[in-house]
């Protein structure tokens, strides 16, 4: 039986697959489920990932490089919304507070979305944009398309979470999954208390975009599977 360092190594794996711009959507897909299922198997915490991991500049299990990646930022507050966690921003990474099971959904959708964006961009690239653009210039593409392909996820998420909202206050038994949600915000509260941490408002987009590669990334947006890691074909929407 492998031992839990071991385990550690291999999710850190599974994750970097996930992000992978060369794989395929599918080939991400499952290894992010894979590394799900072992994080829950093992009851494998995040900050044990962190820790593992801090020489490549990881923190609670998300894996990321030197610079906060922009579908990780912008979509980190509507990501937290639907999960029901709290994010912020320490030094150019992307935490989650809340219970174990709702943080460990929120960086695998993050994780997710890195890579998807990821992968989409560059098969787009490929496929429309000239190779001999200067850097500047598809450097602002690509970042254009991100925002676009941000801005359909964070919509979805929105409307995934109303719908959830909807369907508890209208479920026999809402007054146990209301109660759940006061627990869930006292947690976070006194989690941000024993840290001293205080979350700011979010940041308004007001770099200029280039709107051809915003409506391309708003339609890969709009594909992207939102679906549950953890098994079955439960939609996220259908979470309680």
């Amino acid at each position: 039986m492998a031992n839990r360092d071991e385990i550690i190594a291999k999710i850190r794996a599974l994750r970097a697959k996930a992000e992978d711009a060369a794989a395929t959507e599918a080939e991400a897909m499952s290894a992010a489920e894979f590394a799900a299922r072992l994080l829950t198997k093992h009851d494998i915490k995040p900050d044990e990932l962190a820790e593992v991991a801090k020489s490549e500049g990881t923190v609670s299990g998300f894996r990321q490089g030197k610079v906060l990646h922009p579908v990780a930022d912008y979509t980190a507050n509507a990501i937290a919304a639907f999960t029901e966690t709290r994010a912020y921003n320490q030094n150019g990474e992307i935490r989650y507070i809340g219970l174990e099971e709702d943080v460990l959904m929120a960086v695998y959708l993050t994780e997710m979305l890195v890579g998807a964006a990821k992968r989409g961009w560059v098969a787009y690239a490929e496929e429309n944009i000239h190779r001999a653009v200067p850097f500047n210039q598809m450097n602002h593409l690509r970042l254009s398309y991100f925002m676009g392909f941000t801005r359909r996820v964070c919509t979805r998420l929105y409307e995934l979470k109303e719908q959830r909202d909807t369907a508890r206050h209208t479920t026999q038994g809402s007054g146990n999954s209301n109660a759940l949600v006061v627990v869930k915000s006292d947690i976070i509260k006194r989690k941000m208390e024993e840290m001293g941490l205080t979350i700011g408002k979010a940041r308004n987009q007001k770099q200029y975009l280039d709107p051809g590669m915003v409506t391309a990334g708003y339609a890969h947006g709009d594909k992207v599977n939102l679906g549950r890691p953890f098994g079955g074909n439960q939609s996220m929407g259908e979470l309680a």
